[in-house]
């Protein structure tokens, strides 16, 4: 996580797109999230290995916003994982219990709503 940190920080878009399972079309978005980003405090909760041998890391948003990153192996990644899906929880669902609204595309214009719904990065 301090790696893809680090790469939102620096601007390395190079670096930071092979952390990510994105398209073309959702690069786009970057310049617009990268502005928003900044100032946004995000803290890692915790961590877990699921069945199907991904990882589900849940972080905190300016230490109140829970968000969910799920992230796969991936050798061409610098750190050996790329994130493939980012969510927010959900607390407003006509659910009985709050759910994760996830996206496994376009995480730099889902990321720029997240953060939009939760008020945090203008």
């Amino acid at each position: 996580m301090l790696v893809i940190e680090s790469s939102f920080k620096s601007g390395n878009q190079d670096q930071l797109f092979k952390l990510l399972f994105t398209s073309e079309e959702d690069k786009k978005h970057f310049s617009d999230f990268s502005k928003r980003i900044h100032g946004v405090n995000i803290t890692f909760d915790s961590a877990k290995n699921l069945p199907d041998g991904n990882i589900e890391s849940i972080v905190k948003v300016n230490n109140i916003h829970p968000a969910r990153i799920v992230l796969k192996k991936n050798p061409q990644s610098p750190t050996g994982w790329s994130i493939i899906g980012v969510g927010r929880l959900d607390t407003n669902s006509r659910h009985v219990a709050s759910w994760w609204s996830m996206c496994y595309v376009g995480y730099f214009w889902c990321a720029i709503e997240f953060l939009a719904v939760w008020g945090v990065g203008y």
